[in-house]
């Protein structure tokens, strides 16, 4: 999957120098002059990770991740200052979502790193997010296989249960009316058919339990 970066500063001598530094990198990289600049971009394009410096004209850095936040909040966000301020950090972290934290000059090697290292994790959980879902996907036509069968159990149970209890029925009523006169051999057979229909019907009556305790 191909992965974007959203670098935005409103000094270009800056978002050259980050783009000359990082263009090596395995990802897309997007650039923006101003916080009303991107939040255009962003409307239009998904972005993995948006780097913005804090003090620009118009919107802060801050007030733009902070509306990155709402809107795309899948989006990673990282903020650039040139003055390592308290309270700014504050506001990133606690408005904004800000995840990392960079003071100007940044060390570019470690900024490279920390991207890449954001990726990799989003990469993972997004891998771990789809198996999740496709193994619930999985679980949810196991379940309506296992409805299925429940039903067509009960519906050809009792299409079972009344014809061997007719054979059950005419085994008893033979073996009582006639029983007397059976050579040995059909004595010996009318007992097995008895015994195959009582195990028929023992099957049948546990088919059907099993159908209806497991029915939701």
């Amino acid at each position: 999957m191909n992965r974007s970066v959203l670098l935005v500063d409103d000094d270009k001598n800056l978002l050259a120098g980050l783009v000359r530094i990082l263009h090596k990198q395995p990802f897309h990289i997007h650039t923006a002059r101003s916080g009303e600049e991107a939040i255009d971009f962003l409307k239009t394009r998904k972005i993995d990770v948006i780097v913005a410096d804090e003090r620009m004209p118009g919107m802060s850095g801050v007030e733009l991740l902070t509306w990155v936040a709402d809107n795309c909040p899948d989006t990673v966000r990282i903020v650039l200052t040139g003055h390592a301020e308290t309270e700014t950090a504050i506001r990133a972290i606690n408005d904004a979502g800000v995840s990392h934290f960079f003071t100007k000059p940044c060390n570019e090697a470690r900024l490279a790193v920390t991207i890449r290292t954001i990726l990799e994790r989003k990469a993972s959980l997004e891998q771990g997010r789809y198996e999740l879902e496709s193994c619930q996907r999985q679980l949810r036509e196991l379940d309506r296989l296992s409805l299925d069968v429940r039903f067509q159990a009960r519906i050809i149970s009792q299409d079972l249960q009344r014809p061997i209890e007719r054979i059950l029925e005419c085994c008893c009523r033979l073996d009582e009316q006639s029983g007397a006169c059976l050579d040995r051999e059909s004595q010996e057979l009318l007992a097995e058919a008895r015994k195959a229909a009582a195990e028929a019907r023992r099957l049948v009556l546990q088919l059907q339990h099993a159908a209806v305790s497991r029915t939701p």
